[in-house]
């Protein structure tokens, strides 16, 4: 995904960005953008065993129930991505998914992303960030996670150390009112 999607807001629960995740693992992000936009599918089926085995669950009957549950909320949820530019900020939201599909009893959900999303998914050639979703598998908190995304964003940067305020990371990962005031 492009460092501009890894470091927007995703408004997602662990559940959520676990089937977007793993959803992206299957995309082509060097097709071109005639490709993706007339040819490469934004349909991404996502298997029961698939999501266990990120989630790390048990069995694959408790996966399929929290997919389901899952995929419906997916529906919902937007993105912000934030710019800069020579003129200010750039603020776009896009949802996350056009369609959500599944069949009780298949073991599957599929996912369809949105044409807006798509150029932050496919045809990236550099200021881009990727990591082995096996790096993710186990994790129990949607704020890793996206520490995870925050760090490997700025790992190939040329400027070697990177500051950021304490309240443009919080609002980065999305940590809760609750904790903003917790002491670091």
């Amino acid at each position: 995904m492009k460092n501009a999607l890894a470091r927007a807001q995703h408004q997602l629960k662990l559940a959520e960005k676990r089937i977007i995740s793993i959803a992206l693992t299957k995309i082509n992000s060097t097709a071109s953008k005639l490709n993706y936009k007339n040819k490469q599918p934004r349909t991404i089926k996502i298997s029961a065993r698939e999501y266990q085995k990120t989630a790390g669950l048990k069995n694959k009957r408790d996966a399929y129930k929290d997919m389901i549950t899952t995929a419906e909320t997916l529906m919902k949820k937007q993105l912000t991505i934030k710019e800069n530019t020579m003129t200010g900020t750039k603020k776009t939201v896009i949802n996350w998914v056009a369609a959500v599909e599944y069949e009780t009893g298949r073991g599957e959900v599929k996912i369809t992303f949105t044409n807006s999303i798509m150029p932050y998914l496919c045809a990236i050639e550099n200021r881009f960030t990727a990591y082995k979703l096996e790096e993710a598998e186990g994790i129990k908190s949607i704020y890793t996670w996206r520490i995870l995304e925050f760090l490997t964003s700025w790992s190939k940067e040329k400027e070697g150390c990177r500051k950021i305020a304490l309240k443009d990371f919080s609002e980065m990962i999305e940590t809760p009112p609750s904790h903003k005031n917790a002491d670091v």
